[in-house]
């Protein structure tokens, strides 16, 4: 009504005044390019528009992310969709103190996990029930498969972390842990509206998709709704969907990218858009590396005599009969083991050798042959006795795969003592500088296997340091049990290709000690 007013007015007087030529009209301004694009606001909270029946809506706050948030590429979460706004993801895993992970909107594509089978020796192996419960590391185990390989080699991983969106970009995304799919099972109602919500496609029925999360060699961890806790596991060669993942750590101030899942963590002021996850406060952690978001770093620099290893401070060295991560970080099969439980390849001046590294396992714990055999013979023992809760391997091949020479050790000795079982109980009793008796064990045939499959590295290390490597003719015990009358040993001048046989217990065979660590 008052647009058409003032055209009338200047209508009328133009021609009175006599200066028509001196006045110019100007159209009025239209409310949606100022701004007004909306037909109202919640409760008339906003500002209409002088000469229309628009209104300009001032943004809701953000929300704090929760599961079944829709996350958008301005690093806000809201349970809502929010015009104006595009969404990239939706949150289906929180850890209470910030940090959280959103699933893309739709999986990009079936992939194979891997084209050859590969062993990690970082990535650690877990059970249904662990997977599910304790692994949400999406981006850190991301990092270590694609270290072990390129795209060709790994390509679901390589897929995810290639993924990006308005807000994002390639790196930023990453492929989801076990347990992250099974808080999508737990959750499944919530986090279905949310992918509703942004337009996003949820799971349904036998929909089968790739983690980042291993069972066992060659054997990863998948998702689908049927399964128990969302999981089951299949072959890396195999076909499965790829659903990129995006870590965030959230702040009072915004989103600290994490990595790819989106990982984040969450304060009251923001997103820290990484992965800022610790607040370097614990047992021997001294402060943060780089610059912090919401008072958490993405690693803690450590103590003198420390180093930061899996998200925590660690001593600098090997602990014997304990397996925390370093062995297979910083020992090589073939390295010299000192003394002081350090590990180098060559002599070190005012180190003591003690043993050789013969096998690094998949989650890094190492064993370490002596430097030598032991002086005297020994029997294995307690022949006619089948020992309860001693697994009786039924050939070679499958002796081969008995890594647990310190396990099986304690299970001899606790059925009989040295006079019984005189191998196990003199392997025991070997100790050397930095070591006591009751350190050292009678290897597993794995053991032997892996020294066979590693002869040249590992006698090189013997030769270092004046040792006895294996000859063609040495045949030692192995302490893994064949039936109630034999056990295994190792003797590589055969034509076994584990290096492992089968001989009676009551013969007398070389003892070497093993050391784990």
């Amino acid at each position: 009504m008052r647009k058409l007013i003032l055209m009338t007015s200047a209508a009328i007087i133009a021609p009175v005044s006599g200066l028509a030529e001196d006045i110019t009209c100007t159209a009025t301004p239209k409310c949606a390019d100022l701004g007004y694009t909306e037909s109202s606001c919640p409760d008339n909270k906003g500002v209409k528009c002088p000469w229309g029946e628009a209104w300009f809506c001032p943004p809701s706050p953000p929300e704090v992310c929760e599961i079944g948030s829709i996350l958008y590429s301005d690093m806000t979460c809201y349970k809502e969709a929010q015009a104006g706004k595009t969404p990239i993801g939706v949150v289906v895993y929180v850890d209470g103190l910030g940090g959280g992970q959103a699933l893309a909107l739709k999986s990009i594509g079936r992939y194979k996990w891997a084209t050859k089978a590969m062993d990690f020796l970082e990535l650690t192996y877990y059970n249904s029930a662990e997977a599910a419960s304790q692994d949400v590391s999406s981006c850190e185990n991301s990092k270590i498969i694609m270290a072990a390989g390129d795209k060709d080699t790994y390509p679901a991983v390589w897929a995810a972390n290639e993924y990006k969106t308005e807000g994002t970009s390639a790196g930023d995304w990453c492929l989801p842990a076990a347990g992250i799919f099974t808080s999508y099972y737990n959750n499944q109602d919530i986090i279905g509206t949310g992918f509703d919500r942004a337009g996003g496609t949820k799971y349904i029925g036998r929909t089968w998709v790739w983690s980042s999360s291993m069972r066992i060699y060659n054997f990863p961890w998948g998702f689908s709704l049927v399964d128990n806790y969302g999981l089951s596991f299949s072959g890396v060669t195999n076909l499965g969907n790829v659903h990129p993942v995006f870590e965030f750590v959230q702040t009072f101030e915004g989103m600290c990218n994490v990595h790819p899942v989106f990982e984040f963590v969450q304060t009251f002021e923001g997103m820290c858009k990484g992965a800022f996850k610790y607040t370097c406060k614990g047992e021997n952690e001294n402060g943060g590396v780089g610059e912090a978001c919401g008072g958490r770093y993405t690693e803690c620099t450590c103590d003198e005599g420390y180093e930061w290893w899996q998200g925590k401070c660690i001593e600098d060295k090997v602990k014997w009969g304990q397996c925390t991560g370093y062995a297979g970080r910083h020992c090589q099969i073939g390295d010299i083991l000192f003394s002081d439980g350090t590990c180098n390849t060559d002599v070190v001046d005012a180190k003591t050798p003690i043993a050789v590294v013969a096998y690094i396992s998949h989650v890094g714990c190492g064993q370490a042959l002596a430097l030598k055999l032991l002086d005297t013979k020994y029997a294995w023992g307690g022949y006619g006795t089948d020992i309860s809760g001693l697994t009786n391997y039924t050939s070679n091949l499958t002796a081969a795969t008995d890594y647990a020479s310190c396990e099986n050790s304690k299970i001899i000795m606790a059925a009989g003592d040295k006079n019984t079982y005189p191998a196990v109980w003199a392997a025991n009793e070997y100790s050397t500088e930095g070591t006591n008796a009751g350190d050292w064990c009678l290897p597993a045939a794995g053991i032997f296997t892996s020294y066979k499959n590693n002869q040249t590295s590992v006698n090189l290390g013997f030769e270092r340091v004046n040792g006895t490597a294996f000859t063609s003719s040495t045949k030692a015990w192995a302490s893994s049990e064949y039936n109630s009358f034999d056990a295994f040993y190792a003797y590589f001048g055969g034509s076994s290709s584990t290096g492992v046989h089968v001989w009676t217990r009551r013969g007398s065979l070389e003892v070497r000690p093993v050391l784990e660590f």
